[in-house]
Formats: structure tokens, C-alpha cells, sequence
């Protein structure tokens, strides 16, 4: 069941890293349109909304990638806990955590849903597009956070998470 599990999770992070790749050189084209059109005295209207949509899309999966690798910030304010108070902080992280994916997916689909007919400023993306972003995330973040507690049963350090 783990293995598989892993299997799953390797997959999706190698997914999740080719579409940060793809989003990265996408906004890079977009960027570099940009500079050279308002030096050549142009202005394009659309190049912000589409470099924001690419931006957005490109950190929320990245923050879902960083559940799984443990790149998230932690402060270590105690130092060595017993290790019972130990434990029951990790479970308490992983809880806090689990409730904030959860809120995630549950107002960017609430935003989502009420923002559907509106659209972005010049290039006229449907702001849907921008939110979808939010629940994406939160289940992909949601499943490799799952994944690090079923294959690590000792609940991992955050910087394991």
C-alpha cells in the first residue's frame, strides 16, 4: 500500500515539476514580450494578466511541491522536547495544517464560483482561472502531505513534511 502510494507521489511531484518548467518558461516568454515591446514603444495590454495567471498557477503548485520535499520554513523555538510533547505537536502541525488545505480548497472554489463571469483587466482571463489555483493545490498539497504521514508512520520533523 505505501509502495504504491510513493509510486503515486513520485508521479505527481514529477508531473507537478513539469508543469512549474512549462509555467516558468511560459512566463518567461510573456516577460521578455513584454520588455521588448515597451522598449520598442508598444504597449501590450494582455502580457500582465496572462504573467500574473502564469505566476499564480506557478506558486501554488510549487507550495503543494514544498509540502512534499519539507521546504517549508519551521522555527525551531524549543529545542529538544520529551518526546511525547513532541509527538503531540507533530500531530497538532499536521492538523493545522490538514484545516488550512481544507479552507483552501473550500474558499477558492467559493471565490471561484462567485467570481466565474468576471474577468481580468485587459486580457480579459476569467478570474475563475486565477482561483482554480487555490483547490488544485490544496488537494495535491493535501495528498503529499497524507502520503509523508502513511510512509513515514513517526510524523516527520516539518522540514521532513
Amino acid at each position: 500500500m505505501t509502495a504504491m502510494i510513493t509510486r503515486i507521489g513520485d508521479l505527481l511531484a514529477r508531473a507537478q515539476w513539469v508543469a512549474i518548467g512549462l509555467l516558468l518558461a511560459a512566463l518567461t516568454c510573456v516577460t521578455i514580450l513584454q520588455v521588448i515591446s515597451r522598449n520598442a514603444g508598444i504597449y501590450i495590454s494582455w502580457v500582465e494578466d496572462v504573467a500574473m495567471l502564469l505566476l499564480v498557477w506557478m506558486v501554488f503548485i510549487g507550495s503543494a511541491l514544498a509540502v512534499r520535499y519539507g521546504g517549508h520554513y519551521t522555527v525551531d523555538v524549543y529545542g529538544a522536547l520529551p518526546v511525547g510533547l513532541d509527538r503531540a505537536l507533530r500531530i497538532l502541525s499536521v492538523l493545522v495544517v490538514l484545516i488550512v488545505l481544507a479552507v483552501l480548497f473550500w474558499k477558492g472554489i467559493e471565490l471561484g464560483w462567485r467570481l466565474r463571469f468576471r474577468l481580468s483587466g485587459a486580457a480579459e482571463i476569467p478570474m475563475y482561472m486565477f482561483y482554480a489555483a487555490f483547490p488544485m493545490a490544496s488537494l495535491l498539497a493535501g495528498f503529499h502531505l497524507i502520503e509523508a504521514i502513511l510512509t513515514r508512520p513517526q510524523l516527520p520533523e516539518a522540514q521532513d513534511l
